[in-house]
């Protein structure tokens, strides 16, 4: 599996050079739409200052994850900043420009995937190419990611339906625990921030919404 520069001549095209570090898995890609939900790549990668990504276009379903870094994501005509957390999903027929901080390049996730399966789980969940949100933890994603990298890398008879079952879960973690981007100025995501804060720090002694609730001066139901 690539981990690094000087090995990425061996890279398929549809994956970036631009990158100071990176590891990648990838299988064999149908040219047609398969019927099922069908992982074709995934990886990490630690950008390079002069990292950009202008695309009109793009075959598959890519879903990807800021880990560390800032830059600026535009999609479907909006711009968004880019740092730790925030998530980004965008498919065929969605243009999309991807820039670096040069001061701090970007670091991230990604995973692409197509199949008519794929496309009912995304329509069944109103996911929608151009979805940007905002995650306050990353750490199951992060885990998650670890587990998709190590799968995809072993390439065995049955990788690839495992990568699928990760992916499922990431997707709907996302979705289940990310807010809308932009909200992070919002009153409820300052009260949000302050309850993860107390969970984070008191997850020793926690032991009931009740609890956490009195703590944050709110409404067990809120």
């Amino acid at each position: 599996m690539p981990d690094a520069p000087s090995i990425l001549a061996a890279v398929p095209d549809f994956l970036s050079r631009q990158v100071k570090s990176s590891r990648y898995f990838w299988f064999d890609i149908e040219t047609e739409e398969p019927a099922g939900f069908q992982v074709v790549c995934g990886g990490f990668e630690a950008c390079r200052p002069d990292y950009r990504i202008d695309r009109s276009d793009f075959p598959w379903f890519i879903f990807e994850l800021v880990v560390g870094g800032r830059g600026n994501l535009r999609i479907n005509g909006r711009d968004y900043p880019l740092q730790r957390g925030v998530s980004f999903f965008y498919g065929p027929g969605t243009p999309h420009r991807i820039d670096t901080d040069a001061d701090e390049p970007l670091e991230k996730y990604f995973v692409g995937m197509h199949g008519r399966e794929l496309r009912s789980f995304l329509a069944e969940l109103e996911y929608e190419s151009g979805t940007v949100l905002q995650n306050a933890t990353i750490r199951p994603l992060v885990r998650a990611f670890g587990e998709l990298m190590q799968r995809g890398a072993r390439d065995t008879r049955l990788s690839q339906r495992i990568c699928g079952a990760l992916v499922r879960q990431i997707l709907l973690s996302n979705l289940e625990d990310g807010l809308q981007a932009g909200a992070s100025g919002t009153r409820a995501f300052a009260t949000f921030e302050r309850v993860r804060a107390h969970i984070d720090g008191c997850f020793l002694t926690v032991d009931s919404v009740e609890s956490i609730a009195t703590a944050c001066s709110l409404d067990a139901a809120y």
